[in-house]
């Protein structure tokens, strides 16, 4: 696992790091699109740290729209919710500077834990934020899970958001009624103009993909069950294979596919995929197991010694060579291990590390 070190250090300076940013209002406490009904924005000033902000939602109501039914619990698979909210950012004179939407899959605890409010209680969400936002406004989509009619035979479009291991992207892929599929994606790190393209077959519920450059170059391949709008097995590229996880995302904007020229993209497969590959138990060593207790056990330990720093304890300047030293020992084994996480180790760190940043949310607001 490569960049931990940058990682894990780059969370604790925040976590560290007295709070500051330039105040960020909403331009109304009204939240756009069917949830809008049931929850709004807290109205005061957020503080935006290192490209984040959080978000107060709060329930005004009770249920969801229909026909969403009592007991639907947060998810993407048949039978479950998908209530996301996305985020345009306005400079002082109400220009477009950016926008972020929830992903359904990374920010599944904070959407379940605004789902599960009850009237007047609140939530926050975290978005990316740029530097010159001055306001903001919600919006939002809303979808109970059944049967997908694009798993059907047919011809559709369909946009995609999730994560190449740790990596997030957008994807949208165009599925003929021959089976044929192309597409493009990007890691939203570098942004939509540095695509890639794909392209490949479906048959059945398995979707086959090659990756090409916009110069034709093959540099990887996808193979992996599209089903209730969900895309999900192995990237293998030079660099190794990883799992993805994408699922529908309404809100993306699809990507222009039309500059492309796909009959120039020779791609070819091999059928050797099976639905059973799903389960994802790669060849990850089993030390990670071993490695993520202690790495979950240094957070908590952290976290509660920045809470004490934070209130003025003298005791915890103290403690700071320890962690520190501690934290450098940690990184090192984590980025010395062998072999890639399983999806569920892979699940597991995300997790840890997403509590760091929700307590360094925590610490910006005081």
């Amino acid at each position: 696992m490569k960049n931990i070190n940058a990682f894990l250090f780059a969370v604790l300076a925040l976590l560290l790091t007295a709070c500051s940013g330039s105040g960020l209002k909403p331009v109304s406490e009204k939240i756009q699109g069917p949830l809008g009904e049931y929850f709004e924005v807290v109205t005061k000033d957020y503080k935006a740290k290192d490209g984040k902000v959080s978000i107060e939602i709060k329930r005004i109501k009770d249920g969801f729209p229909e026909p969403w039914e009592k007991g639907m619990e947060v998810g993407y698979g048949d039978g479950t919710i998908t209530p996301l909210f996305s985020v345009e950012f306005q400079d002082g004179d109400g220009n477009v500077v950016g926008k972020d939407a929830a992903d359904i899959i990374s920010d599944t605890d904070e959407l379940k834990a605004i789902a599960a409010l009850n009237t007047d209680e609140s939530a926050s969400i975290t978005f990316d934020c740029p530097k010159d936002a001055k306001q903001f406004k919600v919006n939002s989509t809303f979808k109970v899970n059944g049967k997908n009619d694009s798993d059907q035979a047919g011809a559709f479009t369909i946009n995609l958001s999730g994560k190449i291991g740790p990596y997030a992207i957008q994807m949208t892929l165009n599925v003929e009624a021959d089976g044929e599929v192309t597409g493009a994606y990007y890691y939203k790190k570098k942004g939509p103009g540095a695509l890639l393209y794909v392209k490949g077959t479906k048959s059945g519920n398995r979707i086959t993909l090659a990756e090409f450059t916009k110069d034709g170059e093959q540099t990887g391949s996808y193979r992996g069950i599209y089903s209730e709008g969900v895309y999900k097995g192995q990237f293998s590229t030079n660099s190794g294979e990883y799992t993805f996880l994408l699922t529908e995302d309404e809100t993306m904007e699809t990507l222009d596919l039309s500059a492309m020229i796909f009959d120039s993209f020779a791609a070819a497969f091999s059928d050797e995929y099976t639905e059973e590959e799903d389960t994802y138990q790669s060849a990850g060593s089993e030390d990670w197991d071993e490695l993520l207790q202690s790495y979950e056990q240094y957070v908590n330990k952290y976290i509660a010694y920045v809470k004490k720093a934070t209130r003025g304890d003298v005791t915890a300047l103290a403690e700071y060579p320890g962690l520190m030293k501690k934290a450098q020992e940690l990184a090192e084994k984590l980025d010395a291990a062998r072999g890639e996480m399983s999806a569920s180790q892979l699940a597991r760190y995300t997790k840890i590390n997403m509590k760091m940043l929700k307590a360094a949310g925590e610490m910006n607001k005081h």
